[in-house]
């Protein structure tokens, strides 16, 4: 299945230097057909679990869906199609961002269910149960959310916006990884030793949730180095304000990715996160650096 197709950049946000880096989708024609089916049936199945991971996650919990429960087997194929559609995406070395995902053939609840679904179907297919992620979201802070990368052992990200401030506020800020390398050299007070820790936590495989080791490493409070690198990283980023219905798709070994600070409260629904590794067949799907 041909999961998106390709659109021009919406007006308001067409003038972005982030577009020079980035593709704009939105769903197809066929998605869209299994997407209205799907919208009507949801209110059949039962709520997503909430279930824990093997191992020591630092993320241990997702949503996933009972895929028994889906009785409708033409729907049960399609979704099945539309995560081998999911995994054949390739971010590459551009943010893919999306537009129009959540209107009137699928609202708030229905993306839930789908990922949920999406979870359940990728790790059916591979056998894996941290293959994929749909994490639940804590409330948001309203301070900003300094650029990062997650280093979730899946290195696919794919969040789309719902609940979000109507304001300007909250924007969404990206990094190129090899941006950042080319900065690091010239940080006054960055060890060597740290410089080659953050590009080998980017570069090399992910056997464990990494996130707070790279994050203290790049905005750690006591660090010399911590002052001059935000400075530099802030001056290179990409800005873009995403409203509801609108999202991103990044490889995030490739791509730093942060928020700005919020003025109004936006709660735990304000976003949709689904984290995968496109493997399938025991073949991982690469992509390309």
């Amino acid at each position: 299945m041909t999961l998106f197709e390709r659109i021009e950049s919406p007006r308001r946000q067409a003038r972005l230097a982030l577009n020079r880096h980035a593709s704009w989708y939105t769903w197809s024609t066929e998605s869209l057909r299994f997407l209205r089916s799907w919208q009507g049936y949801v209110t059949k199945l039962p709520t997503p679990l909430l279930i824990s991971l093997p191992g020591d996650p630092s993320y241990p919990y997702t949503y996933s869906l009972r895929l028994s429960s889906i009785r409708d087997r033409s729907l049960a194929r399609e979704l099945t199609h539309m995560v081998l559609g999911l995994c054949q995406m390739r971010p590459a070395a551009r943010v893919l961002l999306f537009h129009n995902l959540l209107n009137e053939n699928l609202d708030g609840q229905g993306i839930h269910f789908l990922f949920a679904g999406f979870r359940a179907a990728l790790v059916r297919m591979t056998g894996d149960p941290n293959c994929a992620l749909y994490a639940p979201l804590d409330a948001a802070d309203r301070k900003d959310f300094a650029l990062h990368a997650d280093l979730y052992i899946p290195p696919i990200l794919f969040n789309v916006f719902d609940h979000v401030s109507a304001d300007g506020s909250g924007a969404s800020v990206f990094l190129r990884t090899s941006t950042l390398r080319e900065l690091l050299p010239s940080v006054p007070g960055l060890p060597v030793s740290v410089r080659r820790t953050i590009v080998a936590r980017l570069s090399e495989p992910v056997v464990e949730d990494g996130f707070d080791q790279f994050f203290d490493l790049l905005h750690g409070e006591g660090h010399p180095w911590t002052q001059p690198l935000q400075k530099r990283m802030k001056a290179a980023q990409f800005r873009i304000k995403l409203y509801r219905g609108q999202g991103y798709l990044i490889h995030d070994r490739l791509w730093l990715h942060g928020r700005e600070a919020l003025v109004a409260r936006v709660g735990n629904r304000r976003l949709h996160r689904f984290i995968f590794n496109p493997v399938l067949g025991g073949r991982e799907d690469r992509v390309d650096k």
